[in-house]
């Protein structure tokens, strides 16, 4: 089948590795593009760092004798690529294993897999955030920790910040996009990992506005996020045309309607309905904190119930487990979590977090699901696509109905591309929490079956 030319071919501008020391560059850096590598590069809503997997096969004794040792997990690894007229992407990386490894049985070659991840991840393990913060929201002290204890750490600023060792091995500074958060605090983070430390103040954060309170900290290839996932959700719904993330799925397209090449799906995987049963016994359909405050031995009781919630921000409009048995079989559940509060403090508010937090989080992985174009390095996680799964009818005397519960709008939560020189492919992962409103059988009234 004919392609379109440059669709689906990347162009990698650089793969370069080397080794640092004490005076900087230890070793020439080394092309790694001449082995043909094939990589997988992974950026996730539910990770701090972005993560990739470089695979080769070499003949050359590179992975015995490089930097005398061999390669050994210890190496920067420099990949710079892009899709034809679409993102210009540029990660530094951090190798830190080697697994993999096979030899052929003449000696002649030696196949292998780094493990890399983006350098921060290797200043955060060796820091350590222990001191206290007045007057902050958690916002502020997220964004401080990062400048502080990954940008101004030491071994950072003398090795990574801004540094250009050669026409290709330089450093660059990665951006921290903040969303606002609300709640002014006293705290402190006892002796945390600075990722740790961000995830700390995730976790109790409180939205402006947004009464889910659902706080990630992940990296993208615009940089890093301490990211709102309503205002995600909000923001990203006005977006999606704009944004060009409307995807389409016609496996027997004759090609009477043209479609993008990067906006067509060529395959479907990984459709997941979550277990209703699990998540009736956790809460995410109704729950109740009990807050007890421990000087005024009195206790306050927050509820959530997803069937009368109509402030969080949401993917679609029509429940999936409908109202009708979550008002007969739901009614009286009462999942209870149990906080302990000391009420001289101010500004305590987790009650207001924990239970309607934990209840989203449930509710938006309700529906998931992983789609594969043509490779595009325009798309990260974190924002809203369209995308409409066709009703699987093959009875001649079955009619179609569109849309589907599969229809409509979905946050993108993982992108995945995997690229070598010659073939580029981006799977995303799709999840929601409601779908949009559909018909049914075509003429089946609900009213004569009872």
């Amino acid at each position: 089948m004919a392609r379109t030319p440059g669709v689906g071919k990347p162009e990698i501008l650089a793969c370069v590795m080397f080794v640092l020391d004490h005076k900087g560059l230890r070793t020439q850096e080394f092309d790694l593009l001449k082995y043909n590598p094939s990589f997988t590069v992974v950026q996730s809503m539910n990770s701090n760092h972005i993560t990739a997997q470089v695979q080769f096969t070499e003949s050359e004794g590179t992975f015995t004798r490089y930097n005398k040792v061999g390669i050994q997990g210890q190496e920067f690894l420099i990949i710079h690529f892009r899709t034809p007229d679409k993102k210009e992407v540029k990660l530094e990386f951090f190798v830190h294993k080697i697994d993999g490894i096979d030899f052929s049985r003449q000696n002649q070659t030696s196949m292998l897999t780094l493990h890399c991840v983006t350098k921060e991840r290797l200043i955060s393990t060796i820091s350590s955030v222990n001191r206290g913060f007045i007057n902050k929201t958690f916002g502020q002290a997220a964004a401080g920790i990062y400048y502080s204890d990954i940008l101004r750490n030491r071994v950072y600023r003398n090795y990574f910040e801004d540094k250009q060792y050669s026409p290709f091995v330089s450093f660059e500074i990665r951006e921290f996009d903040l969303h606002p958060t609300d709640g002014i605090q006293d705290w402190v983070i006892p002796g945390l990992q600075p990722d740790d430390a961000i995830e700390f103040c995730a976790r109790r954060s409180l939205g402006k506005g947004t009464p889910m309170n659902l706080f990630l900290y992940y990296e993208t290839f615009d940089g890093y996020c301490f990211h709102n996932v309503e205002k995600l959700i909000n923001d990203g719904l006005k977006l999606v045309k704009e944004r060009d993330l409307v995807f389409f799925y016609k496996p027997n397209e004759e090609g009477t309607i043209p479609v993008d090449p990067l906006r067509k799906v060529e395959n479907i995987g990984g459709v997941h309905l979550a277990d209703t049963i699990d998540r009736i016994g956790t809460g995410a359909f109704r729950n109740k904190v009990r807050t007890v405050n421990l000087i005024n031995q009195n206790y306050n009781d927050v509820r959530y119930n997803y069937s009368t919630e109509n402030r969080q921000a949401t993917l679609g409009e029509t429940f999936l487990i409908d109202k009708e048995f979550q008002d007969v079989f739901l009614a009286n559940d009462e999942y209870e979590i149990l906080l302990l509060k000391d009420n001289s403090k101010k500004n305590q508010f987790f009650e207001y977090i924990q239970g309607h937090r934990m209840a989203y989080t449930q509710q938006l992985t309700s529906m998931t699901c992983s789609i594969e174009i043509q490779g595009d390095t325009s798309i990260i996680p974190g924002t809203v696509c369209e995308f409409s799964i066709p009703e699987m009818a093959g009875t001649s005397s079955t009619e179609r109905i569109e849309p589907t519960k599969f229809s409509g709008n979905w946050l993108i939560s993982d992108v995945v591309n995997t690229f070598d020189q010659e073939n580029h492919r981006t799977s995303l992962n799709l999840i929601k929490d409601k779908t949009v409103a559909t018909s049914g059988f075509p003429g089946f009234d609900l009213s004569l079956s009872t």
